[in-house]
């Protein structure tokens, strides 16, 4: 998206229409200008001609009868003091989407556009960057949270989940607003909250409310990247792999163990979902080919304090194990790295024997995650198809159809969880022999209100 014009916006009027580059700058067929505010059709009138009609300066033509709603007006723009016939003129559209409210499209680049806008400044108008842009026009905050969100998609299957967010999360939010209504109009009429309709009520929100959390972790990486970290001792082939997952060589690969001593981050997409593979350093403590002295050298001993920092934030760990130091390192190894993925590296270089004593090893008896190995070649690339399939199924162990209800930022979780958290409260009966100076009922009365003055700021 555009960054923040460098226009000078010194002059202050709170009538002051507002524009903004919507499209970002660079190389491009069109580019988009919104433009917004009460005087807005006054403004624009001054710097546009329609095609074929008048020229829309003159004071008797109304701006309605140039910019009629709903309209697409084909036409073309030039400074308010331009006088000379010679000038080459912009072709612009100019569609007034609602009153006051327009984008204009003009030719992409970086000339056309800024050009625009300086005359838009010229005239009275000020230039925002698109964030603000949006916090104007969005009708709501999940409305601009929606279109941020989209900004950030990196895939079009993310965009695709997230397009249809809005009214869906409005939709399931009003579902629990009505399910509240409902309960409180009960709890009202009826004994309390021990009577059975009421209960049922409550019950039947935090069930709602809970299936909506469970979602926010999918949500969240909609838009914010997966992190896989590649973990594992020195020289196993951490770094070779990284680039066969990428197709190209992102990071340095050499038989001398500590290349890697900072964290090598790199994107990458598996079946459409976006993810961050994170390179680290050689960790040595229990590596059984490497002199430990070695990992006092201060750069190396930095890059291990930062993957190790790395491995606590990390959505996934690949544990890289190199299949040739056969299975009596497999322990030690293990005990050092003891959640993630457990990859077997280097297997083009093992004997159909050597294989099968690994494969053997008592400590891969345990078939959980962690402990079912992926046997693969990250110089010949064998294996590579399973391991992505395996990190994806590690990373969303539920895939909800596109469409659900999700939620995708903190906002919308702490809403949700301040909601559950008083249906939790109105539940609960008083401890006895507490100083409550109110009745049960009231409590729980009490709560159900702020549970629905804290749903409405979603």
């Amino acid at each position: 998206m555009p960054s923040s014009s460098s226009i000078d916006n010194t002059t202050e009027r709170p009538d002051r229409p507002i524009a903004s580059l919507l499209t970002p700058p660079g190389l491009s067929a069109i580019a988009t200008i919104g433009l917004k505010g009460e005087r807005a059709p006054e403004v624009l009138k001054e710097i546009f001609s329609p095609a074929g009609r008048h020229s829309g300066k003159g004071p008797k033509t109304a701006p309605s009868e140039i910019f009629p709603l709903q309209k697409i007006v084909y036409g073309s723009w030039r400074g308010p003091n331009e006088t000379d016939p010679q000038v080459a003129q912009e072709d612009i559209i100019v569609t007034q989407l609602e009153s006051g409210h327009f984008e204009l499209h003009c030719h992409g680049g970086n000339y056309a556009p800024k050009k625009l806008l300086a005359t838009l400044a010229e005239i009275g108008c000020q230039i925002v960057p698109w964030e603000e842009w949006l916090t104007m026009v969005s009708a709501t905050t999940l409305a601009q949270e929606v279109t941020f969100a989209l900004t950030k998609a990196t895939t079009l299957k993310t965009a695709k989940y997230l397009l249809p967010l809005e009214n869906a999360l409005i939709s399931k939010i009003n579902e629990i607003g009505q399910l509240l209504e409902k309960t409180i109009d009960r709890f009202e009429k009826g004994r309390g909250v021990d009577d059975k309709v009421t209960e049922k009520g409550l019950c039947d929100i935090t069930t709602t409310i809970n299936e909506l959390l469970e979602t926010f972790s999918f949500g969240f990486h909609l838009v914010n990247r997966w992190r896989v970290g590649i973990a594992g001792w020195p020289n196993v082939g951490k770094s070779s792999l990284l680039n066969t997952i990428l197709g190209f060589d992102r990071t340095i690969v050499h038989e001398s163990a500590g290349t890697t001593r900072d964290l090598v981050t790199a994107t990458s997409v598996i079946n459409g979902w976006p993810i961050e593979f994170v390179d680290t350093a050689g960790i040595r403590t229990l590596s059984p080919t490497l002199p430990q002295k070695q990992s006092q050298e201060s750069l190396e001993a930095e890059g291990i304090s930062l993957a190790q920092t790395f491995f606590e934030k990390a959505d996934l760990l690949v544990r890289v194990f190199d299949a040739t130091l056969g299975a009596e390192k497999l322990a030690p190894f293990l005990n050092e790295f003891r959640e993630g993925l457990l990859v077997f590296n280097k297997i083009d270089l093992l004997s159909r024997s050597d294989k099968e004593e690994l494969a053997r090893s008592p400590l891969l008896s345990d078939r959980s995650l962690e402990n079912v190995p992926i046997w693969m070649s990250a110089q010949t690339g064998e294996g590579l198809d399973y391991l992505f399939k395996k990190i994806e199924s590690a990373l969303l162990p539920t895939i909800w159809p596109v469409g659900t209800p999700i939620l995708f930022t903190h906002r919308q979780r702490t809403i949700v969880q301040e909601v559950l958290s008083l249906i939790g409260e109105a539940a609960s009966p008083i401890e006895p022999n507490t100083t409550q100076p109110f009745s049960q009922k009231e409590v729980t009365a009490q709560s159900l209100s702020r549970a629905q003055d804290v749903l409405a700021k979603f």
